[in-house]
C-alpha cells in the first residue's frame, strides 16, 4: 500500500489541513496551484513566496497558510507577521550572524541601548553619515565655555565675511611672524 503525504490530509473541500504550492501573490493573499485563495496565519511569521510548498488550514470559509514546508534554495526568507503588526523578540541572549552583509533600515528612528553594558563596533572601516549634527555643514555653532582650548598640529583656518574677536582684558598673539592686512 502506497500512501503519500497528501493522502494523510483531507481534501480542500472538507475542513482540515492540506498541502499546496503558492502560485500567485496578490495584495494581501496568495493563490495556490490548486486555485485556493489563502492568507498568512498570524503564527506563520515567514512571509510565503511564489513556489513555496505550504501547509494550509481550511477550518472555515477562510484558508490560512500555517507553515511553509519547503522553499527553493537561495530564496530569502522575510520575517513579516500578518497585518504588518510590530515584532518584538525577547530572549536572554540574541545573536544575529550573517555570512555576507547586514543592513538595518528604518523609516523613522533606530535606537540602540545597553544600560548595563557596552556598545562595541569592530570594523576595518567605519563610514558615518549623520544629519543635524556638527558633522554636517552647520548654519550656526554656539560655544560657551569657561575655558576653551583649540589645538592643531598643522593649521587652523577660519574664514568669514565678518569676524569679531572680543576680550575683556588681553588679546595675545605669539608667533614667529604676524601678517595683518
Amino acid at each position: 500500500m502506497n500512501i503519500s503525504v497528501r493522502d494523510v490530509f483531507l481534501t480542500p473541500s472538507s475542513s482540515g489541513l492540506l498541502i499546496d504550492t503558492i502560485a500567485v501573490e496578490m495584495s494581501d493573499s496568495w493563490e495556490t496551484s490548486g486555485g485556493i485563495i489563502v492568507k498568512q496565519s498570524f503564527s506563520c511569521l515567514v512571509k510565503p513566496e511564489v513556489g513555496d510548498s505550504v501547509l494550509i488550514s481550511s477550518q472555515s470559509e477562510e484558508k490560512y497558510v500555517v507553515a511553509i514546508l519547503v522553499r527553493r534554495s537561495g530564496m530569502q526568507a522575510v520575517v513579516s507577521p500578518a497585518n504588518e503588526c510590530g515584532l518584538t523578540i525577547k530572549a536572554s541572549c540574541i545573536t544575529l550572524v550573517s555570512s555576507n552583509d547586514m543592513s538595518f533600515f528604518s523609516k523613522r528612528n533606530i535606537c540602540v541601548g545597553a544600560p548595563l553594558g557596552e556598545l562595541m563596533i569592530q570594523a576595518s572601516s567605519i563610514v558615518q553619515t549623520v544629519s543635524n549634527t556638527v558633522v554636517n555643514i552647520a548654519k550656526e555653532i554656539l560655544i560657551r565655555a569657561g575655558y576653551y582650548d583649540l589645538e592643531s598640529d598643522t593649521a587652523i583656518m577660519s574664514k568669514a565675511s565678518v569676524q569679531i574677536i572680543t576680550a575683556e582684558k588681553d588679546i595675545r598673539m605669539d608667533a614667529e611672524r604676524i601678517n595683518l592686512g
